[in-house]
């Protein structure tokens, strides 16, 4: 009988083992359903009877908790089950054991976080290992064990190793990113857009630089994107009223009141971008009209399009418009017959657009989102989705580009929640993903997009072919903004004097000249600050993120938010493999 009992315990440890190295939640539970049964069968063969009594219980909490409904109830049911079965097996101490890891596993099933159950997983495997050596089960405690250093190894694969830190030894040579890969080392030019690899035992510094030089790979970045178009950008806030409730809006809700900006403010506006664009020797300016919600005043987007060819008329000028989608007939003919660029703010499918972007009333808008995206599709006029990512979204990435692939959309803007304003108000019923788990779906998100004709962009890898030292066009002065109460500033996020980011961004005059001369130091290259970012191989696509995110994340706009760090990393090593393994 006892060699029975080792034959299960080793299928057990064989299985066990297995899931410590998944990365999905779901291989995850099968694994552990399938382990717990054979731990349970050895157990109970050795005489070990709260152990195999534990680990049925243990298996079965799994396949009640995994379907979600009614949660709360079936935890406490649970819980008190667990607790209820630990004091009836109660011989000693050593006999709690198994009752204490039970309850750490349903901790770990009702978590999504790979990276803490992975830690939690690890404190329940050393327990589990004091206690088969004390009750003489021995082999399941060498298999215990051997899964422990699994535990740890998965830790050190997928946690550590991507927190924050060199992914892949990835690094920077003479300013282009360098990934390696399968034994080369892939250079990437975002100058040229050409590439190259080398195998990693011959790549020589000097050869390789004349190489470089050669091939007209080299170059110097620039101080921001925009100083690679030929255009500057004028973004009009005409209002901070809004005709739904998102929870996560920045605008937040204490101490609002409703403000539009004035006809002369716009005017101001029109003439100080004028003078930035003839400043930069550019040729056309591009306008976008913003909130709250833009649409709610159409007399103000008229006027502004009207006394744009007036004042601007020596510049060619383009418009676009960032709205909620909540808008009339009208207002859909006037941005089709004006080729307006549409970015419609959407949370994709309709259980998570209904949850987060409500109406006053708290009721969901799906319904009507739909409707406005297959009209102006209809009319010739497909517009860009702006999700706003929360983390129970990035678990349905593929369902949801069926869906709006399906209303007829091309292009769908990723980006992660920020945890300001409104966000921060309800930050018990908003989760922002982990940088890691983003990372992931979003690159599995882009392989499966492509297949579908459509195209995900994101602020990660906006900037691969064009290299800064600054992040966006805000901080590097190609871009104006003008609020709703006339105030002047280079950041969407900063729309008012009172904010904490006010002196960095807030123009307190509109004389271009003593804007565009004010110092705004390159932060990506503050050792100080970002000691990570030294060498790093996504260093000039990164350039330091969105300054009002880095403040909201880590309390400082000169420290970068990992959720621009890790997630850049990720998705330029896979542009720069991708693009290397389709030109071979």
């Amino acid at each position: 009988m006892i060699y029975i009992a080792y034959i299960f315990g080793f299928i057990a440890a064989i299985i066990t083992f297995i899931s410590t190295q998944v990365k999905e939640k779901k291989m995850l539970l099968i694994t552990y359903v399938l382990s717990y049964f054979f731990f349970a069968l050895n157990f109970l063969l050795v005489g070990a009877t709260s152990g195999g009594i534990t680990c049925l219980i243990a298996a079965a909490q799994i396949l009640i908790i995994s379907n979600n409904k009614n949660i709360k109830i079936k935890l406490i049911i649970l819980i008190s089950i667990t607790v209820l079965m630990g004091i009836i097996t109660y011989k000693n101490l050593i006999s709690f054991i198994p009752t204490i890891c039970n309850l750490i596993y349903i901790i770990i099933i009702t978590n999504e976080k790979m990276k803490k159950i992975r830690k939690m997983m690890l404190v329940s495997r050393t327990l589990w290992c004091i206690y088969d050596f004390l009750t003489g089960a021995y082999l399941v405690f060498l298999t215990d064990f051997i899964s422990g250093l699994g535990i740890i190894f998965a830790i050190g694969k997928y946690d550590i190793q991507t927190e924050g830190g060199d992914i892949m030894e990835d690094f920077l040579f003479k300013g282009l990113p360098v990934v390696v890969h399968e034994g080369k080392y892939i250079i990437f030019s975002y100058y040229n857009g050409k590439i190259v690899a080398i195998d990693e035992k011959e790549f020589d510094e000097e050869k390789m630089t004349k190489f470089l030089e050669e091939q007209n790979m080299l170059g110097t970045p620039k101080k921001c994107p925009g100083d690679y178009n030929d255009y500057v950008e004028l973004v009009i806030s005409l209002t901070n009223d809004c005709n739904l409730r998102c929870k996560y809006c920045f605008v937040g809700e204490k101490n609002f009141c409703k403000k539009v900006i004035s006809k002369e403010d716009i005017n101001q506006a029109l003439i100080t971008v004028g003078e930035l664009a003839k400043t930069k020797n550019k040729k056309e300016v591009f306008i976008t009209f913003f909130g709250g919600e833009p649409t709610l005043y159409p007399d103000l987007i008229e006027y502004s399009m009207e006394k744009a060819k007036e004042i601007l008329k020596d510049y060619k000028v383009s418009f676009g418009i960032t709205s909620n989608g909540v808008f009339n007939e009208k207002i859909k003919d006037m941005l089709v017959e004006n080729n307006f660029t549409v970015t419609i703010s959407m949370d994709g499918l309709p259980k998570f657009q209904d949850k987060q972007r409500v109406t006053a009333s708290n009721t969901g808008t799906s319904y009507i989102i739909e409707k406005t995206i297959k009209d102006l599709v209809s009319k010739g006029l497909p517009p860009i989705i702006r999700m706003t990512i929360t983390r129970p979204m990035i678990f349905e990435f593929k369902e949801t580009i069926d869906y709006l692939s399906d209303l007829g959309v091309k292009i769908i803007h990723f980006e992660p929640m920020t945890i300001g304003g409104r966000a921060k108000e309800n930050e018990d019923i908003l989760e922002r993903p982990e940088p890691e788990e983003y990372a992931e779906k979003l690159s599995e998100a882009v392989d499966y997009a492509r297949k579908k004709d459509v195209s995900i962009i994101s602020s990660t890898v906006m900037n691969a072919l064009s290299p800064s030292y600054m992040f966006c066009d805000g901080v590097g002065k190609n871009k104006l903004a003008v609020t709703y109460d006339g105030v002047f500033s280079s950041c969407l996020g900063v729309q008012n004097k009172e904010h904490p980011l006010a002196s960095k961004f807030i123009i307190e005059d509109t004389n271009i000249e003593n804007w565009l001369n004010a110092k705004f130091d390159s932060y990506v290259d503050d050792k100080a600050k970002n000691t990570k970012c030294e060498n790093c191989f996504a260093k000039y696509v990164c350039a330091g993120g969105c300054p009002s995110r880095n403040f909201n994340s880590t309390g400082d706009f000169e420290k970068i938010d990992d959720m621009q760090c890790i997630p850049t990393k990720v998705l330029l090593r896979k542009y720069i493999i991708d693009l290397y393994e389709n030109s071979v």
